[in-house]
């Protein structure tokens, strides 16, 4: 097992799993930023278990920044939970946006 997730805890770090639509389960979780060459921006870590599952690991300082920064915009048009849903849901759409880039990458060196 990679060092990195090794002291994953599934009910701390873990955002939402899910399954694409080429059967690969995906799992979103957030991780310290020691654990990242890129600090400053959204900028996901994965890690493939096997061909049908995959770690997509998220900066939690950041993620936590992008938090506070949409509830604090967002508090006369949103609650705070949904303000707070509002960047996960753009972290989600990167992370599954570079699986996917991914996939394809490994299809294509399969097809060679």
């Amino acid at each position: 097992m990679n060092p990195e997730i090794e002291d994953i805890n599934d009910e701390d770090d873990v955002l939402i799993q899910m399954q694409n639509d080429d059967g690969v389960v995906v799992t979103f979780l957030t991780a310290p930023p020691s654990v990242f060459e890129v600090t400053d921006r959204i900028d996901p870590l994965t890690f493939w278990m096997s061909p049908k599952s995959v770690y997509v690991a998220i900066n939690e300082d950041i993620l936590n920044e992008m938090i506070e920064e949409s509830i604090e915009k967002n508090n006369g048009v949103y609650d705070e939970k949904e303000a707070a849903f509002l960047p996960i849901v753009h972290v989600l759409n990167i992370g599954l946006k570079e699986v996917n880039r991914q996939i394809e990458q490994r299809g294509e060196i399969n097809e060679e």
